[in-house]
């Protein structure tokens, strides 16, 4: 009943006006006023005493009372529903959230300590994300974890604060079926009555239970980033919360991850994780082999360059837009058959372009005069966007439709994929990808996808993205440091990805450099794939994969020598690759690599120094972001000092291929 109960609640009203008209109709003989008075009777039944208040039962006249003995039982049987409805809704409404509140101050005298999941706000996010925990939690830590629900209430400022059953259903308006969603999950449920949150909350009982708890995660996930980066001010004005957690309070902020929220994460004494949907989205495709760019390049696998230029078309700059954006121009970065840096082409469209690219381009002045992208401000469905997308369908093979809008997206969509079929004898080379928000949307994409040979490739599903892996494992994180450390132990290094971490924190220099550094790791370790199919390896067991693995454990062992002679214990950076076939592969590779971090490093705001100040030297300054060493692979031979660097690309080439055949074992 408790999930149906809004239907209950309108049949018995429904049932309770017409059995008051029925009484009202026969004492107010004449007057039409009787279908007002009823329904409010009827609406009286839930909230207050209800009787037969204008209906006389012993009028001069008035025989229906009398003749009609069935009339009254009937009238007590329906009071009695609307009081029992009224009494199941107040007890789904308070019961759950006062046993949670028992159980809190149970868990904090007398229950063994768990890591507990706070969500702030019950919404489609936070309901999706703890349905995914529960899931995979209920596998590893059975019995070790909590989730608690934190209700907010976005009462409106006429409404009066003191209890009332009129603030009782605003409050609970189009809220029961999330109620009852965060009962199934087991989950403990806390209304904080004032909006936004109070401080006064964080140092009170949650506070306590975060001190008892062995760690504690709180999700600020509303689609409102304003209201999620406010909630962060309050979370860290929560000293005593702050204080007593020691490290064992994680938040994480669904937000942009630009430079003014980035600052959270360094500067704050909570562990605080900036989650970018947007960029959660586009790394299901950074983790889809079919996706990568290398795909779309034609590459000449016995040489690993790109033999056709990469072209790609983003229709909408939104933040999923932007992020694609960020993602197809590192990952395209390849050699062409002449070794240089293979053409690349990506063109956007959206309606505010001209709003948006002046901020774009003053966050990323590296790519302002760069001929490989092309931003265009052109309203959707006006000649010149149709004209413009006409002619990039002729050569482009990469296309996102990313408008914000899962209808929009899927008719746009559907509408580039009959035109490859129609005009484009290679259709087959080409594909379309499409973010998708909910559930319905990623169903409909993939019938659509099958309609369309396959060239649709839907993406983003928020079910896909918040996930315990994603979010709070933050498997792009592990990825990262898990590279690093392999690195480390390849060059003699011990240094840990903390200790890094902890070095570069304070100035703005010094996390600019941790940035940096921490984009390139990332970098790295998703740039291993494309590394697999510029070669044209599938897998470790491939004859062409162990061939490149000896000449790097060749050059590996040289390397080792070189450590053992110098007094210094560094390798030469000198050693190269052997001259034959493998090793003219992996130079190229080590080529590439260097030209993915020039793109890594553009899309991180940073440029080379002007010519007139080029040296034979590794100049770097991370205050003003300019690093001497961004310069194509060629034009780095002409200096020494840069041409030693060469050996870091080529120790990532060779940690890469070490990594893939660790991980195979």
């Amino acid at each position: 009943m408790v999930d149906h109960i809004g239907l209950w609640a309108l049949l018995i009203l429904l049932l309770g006006w017409i059995w008051y008209g029925i009484g009202f109709a026969h004492s107010m003989e004449g007057s039409v006023g009787f279908v007002v008075c009823a329904l409010m009777s009827s609406l009286e039944m839930f909230v207050s005493h209800s009787d037969l208040i204008g209906i006389e039962i012993k009028p001069a006249g008035n025989l229906f009372l009398e003749q009609n003995a069935w009339y009254l039982p009937v009238f007590f049987l329906l009071h009695f529903l609307a009081l029992f409805v009224s009494a199941v809704f107040l007890i789904n409404l308070f019961g759950n959230r006062l046993y949670s509140r028992l159980s809190m101050r149970y868990y904090r005298w007398f229950s063994h300590p768990k890591t507990l999941y706070i969500f702030y706000g019950i919404h489609e996010n936070t309901l999706l994300m703890a349905e995914n925990f529960k899931k995979e939690l209920d596998r590893t830590q059975k019995g070790k974890y909590q989730m608690v629900f934190i209700e907010t209430h976005n009462v409106p400022f006429h409404i009066p604060q003191r209890f009332s059953f009129l603030r009782i259903l605003i409050g609970s308006m189009d809220h029961t079926t999330g109620i009852n969603h965060a009962d199934e999950l087991d989950a403990w449920r806390v209304l904080e009555q004032v909006h936004p949150l109070g401080k006064a909350f964080f140092d009170g009982l949650l506070a306590k239970c975060v001190k008892k708890s062995t760690q504690t995660h709180l999700f600020l996930f509303s689609n409102q980033e304003e209201e999620n980066i406010h909630m962060l001010t309050i979370v860290n004005q929560a000293e005593q919360l702050c204080r007593s957690s020691e490290n064992l309070l994680n938040v994480y902020c669904m937000a942009q991850r630009d430079a003014k929220n980035l600052a959270w994460e360094a500067s704050r004494d909570a562990n605080i994780h900036i989650v970018d949907d947007a960029m959660l989205a586009v790394s299901q495709l950074m983790e889809n082999r079919a996706s990568l760019p290398a795909n779309f390049v034609r590459p000449d696998t016995t040489r690993a360059v790109a033999t056709a230029p990469f072209r790609a078309v983003i229709i909408g700059f939104g933040p999923i837009g932007q992020s694609m954006l960020h993602f197809l121009y590192e990952h395209s970065a390849f050699l062409d058959t002449d070794g240089n840096r293979n053409e690349i082409n990506i063109t956007v469209l959206d309606e505010e372009m001209d709003h948006v690219k002046p901020l774009f381009f003053a966050k990323y002045p590296a790519l302002k005069d760069n001929a490989s992208i092309t931003l265009l401000q052109q309203e959707m469905g006006s000649p010149e966007f149709l004209h413009t997308v006409e002619e990039k369908l002729s050569n482009a093979n990469y296309f996102v439709v990313a408008l914000n809008n899962d209808k929009f997206n899927l008719s746009a969509a559907a509408d580039l994929a009959d035109w490859l079929i129609l005009h484009r004898s290679d259709f087959a080379e080409c594909r379309i990808f499409v973010p998708v928000y909910s559930p319905i949307g990623y169903q409909q994409a993939a019938e659509l996808a099958a309609q369309k040979d396959s060239l649709i490739i839907p993406f983003g599903e928020k079910v896909l993205a918040f996930t315990h892996a994603n979010i709070v494992k933050d498997t792009v994180l592990q990825k990262s440091k898990h590279f690093f450390a392999a690195y480390q132990r390849y060059i003699g290094e011990k240094e840990t990805w903390e200790e890094r971490a902890r070095r570069l924190k304070g100035s703005t220099a010094l996390n600019n450099q941790r940035l940096l550094v921490q984009q390139q790791d990332q970098a790295n370790a998703y740039h291993i794939t494309s590394k697999m199919i510029l070669t044209g390896i599938n897998s470790t067991h491939d004859t062409r994969f162990q061939e490149l693995l000896g000449a790097i454990r060749q050059r590996q062992n040289a390397l080792l020598a070189s450590m053992q002679r110098n007094p210094n214990g560094k390798p030469d950076t000198g050693i190269g690759y052997s001259t034959d076939s493998n090793g003219v592969i992996l130079e190229n590779l080590a080529a590439c690599e260097h030209l993915r971090w020039m793109a890594s490093a553009e899309l991180l705001g940073y440029t080379d120094f002007p010519e007139n100040e080029w040296e034979n030297v590794n100049k770097k300054d991370f205050l003003k972001k300019r690093l001497n060493c961004l310069k194509d692979w060629k034009t780095m031979s002409l200096f020494p000092a840069l041409d030693e660097t060469k050996a870091l690309d080529r120790s990532v080439v060779d940690v890469s291929f070490l990594l893939m055949a660790e991980d195979e074992q």
